[in-house]
């Protein structure tokens, strides 16, 4: 007996793709904010051990946000490419 390949199933795996390319782009997103934020409290760490006081704590919030960018990239290259849009100018 052979597949008679449906067009509703071809529907389903179009939404399905798109609805993994927009989770992509949320993600990248997410990613792009906390990576921003281990910069801003790795920055924080840095002024608060110069000007001598208790900065380990600041560190460590650093690094663990860093570990969950690094996480979130991982499951990022899981999920298929973003096609880049232009504007018609």
């Amino acid at each position: 007996m052979r597949y008679v390949d449906d067009d509703d199933e071809d529907e389903f795996d179009r939404e399905d793709e798109l609805r993994r390319v927009r989770i992509a782009e949320h993600l990248e997103a997410v990613i792009g904010f906390l990576a921003f934020a281990v910069i801003a409290v790795a920055g924080i760490g840095v002024y608060t051990a110069v000007t001598g006081q208790q900065a380990w704590t600041w560190f460590v919030g650093a690094v663990v946000l860093a570990v969950v960018v690094v996480g979130l990239w991982r499951l990022r290259r899981r999920l298929p490419r973003v096609p880049v849009r232009r504007r018609a100018s």
